[in-house]
Formats: structure tokens, C-alpha cells, sequence
């Protein structure tokens, strides 16, 4: 969507500051320590005075958290990658789209269904040892690599 589209989610080109107090922005997701190096070198041109925050999770705890949002989501039908509501980030409109607000409209029993389906408990440990091989999974959990990009340029 580009630079400007970015710029104008912060709303910082209708807000004046004062003189006295300069304003401060920002956002958070774990998504960001894993930009490729290209976008990591791009955020630099653009802000070299950037300051970021990097809060680790314990590894273990994020990879269980992140299977079971997967073993939830799959239970529903939703692919990786695709959000409750069926938004993807290539999507440019979910009105026609059949994942739209799946969790939402579901009922008491589908609920309690749907928990049941998606329980640790109802997947073989396979199953996890398969997720936890997944490529995704590895990548995200190697802070040291995707930290050393960032710090190529910060």
C-alpha cells in the first residue's frame, strides 16, 4: 500500500504539535522482526532515528500459542494466514468472501463444538512435532538471526 498510505494510518499529518511537547508514534507486532533485510534497510532510509522495542517471548510459550491459534483457525476452515473475519492481507474487499465472520456467527453448541475439534488434547503429538518443523514456525523462533538484520541498519 506504500509509504503514504502508512504515513496517514497515524493521523500525524492532521495533528499539530505544540511547541512544547513533541508527539510520539508507533505500532506493535511480532510480525516486524522477521522483515526480510530489504524492508529492515527501506525503514532505515525512511527513519534513521527510529527507536524500537523488542519484547521476546519465551520460545515455548509462543510456539504452543501460535499452534493452537493454527489448530483453532484449521478446525474453522480458515487457512494460514487468514483472519477470523476472512480479511487476508491480499484481500482488497471481504464482502464475498465465505470465511467472513465465521466466529462470529456461530452458536452456543457450534462454540462448544468448534472448542472441543480444536483442543490439544484431540491432536496426536505428530501433530505438533509436524507444526513445529514447519518452516514458519522455525523462522519465527530464530530471534538471534532476524534481530542481527535489524541490527545491521539500527
Amino acid at each position: 500500500k506504500g509509504f503514504e498510505w502508512y504515513i496517514r494510518q497515524f493521523g500525524y499529518h492532521t495533528q499539530k504539535a505544540s511547541s512544547t511537547a513533541a508527539l510520539h508514534y508507533g505500532e506493535i507486532t511480532p510480525c516486524y522482526v522477521v522483515l526480510p533485510e530489504s524492508t529492515i534497510a527501506e525503514l532505515y532510509k525512511c527513519f534513521p532515528n527510529l527507536k524500537i522495542i523488542f519484547v521476546a517471548r519465551d520460545l515455548v510459550e509462543r510456539a504452543w500459542s501460535a499452534m493452537i491459534m493454527e489448530l483453532r483457525d484449521q478446525t474453522m476452515g480458515l487457512s494460514a494466514g487468514e483472519f477470523a473475519n476472512g480479511v487476508t492481507g491480499n484481500d482488497k474487499s471481504n464482502n464475498n468472501n465465505s470465511n467472513a465472520n465465521k466466529r462470529t456467527k456461530l452458536s452456543a453448541a457450534q462454540q462448544r463444538r468448534l472448542e472441543q475439534q480444536s483442543s490439544p488434547s484431540s491432536q496426536p503429538d505428530s501433530y505438533f512435532m509436524d507444526r513445529l518443523r514447519n518452516t514458519t514456525h522455525d523462522s519465527r523462533s530464530n530471534y538471534a538471526k532476524h534481530l542481527s538484520n535489524w541490527y545491521k541498519h539500527f
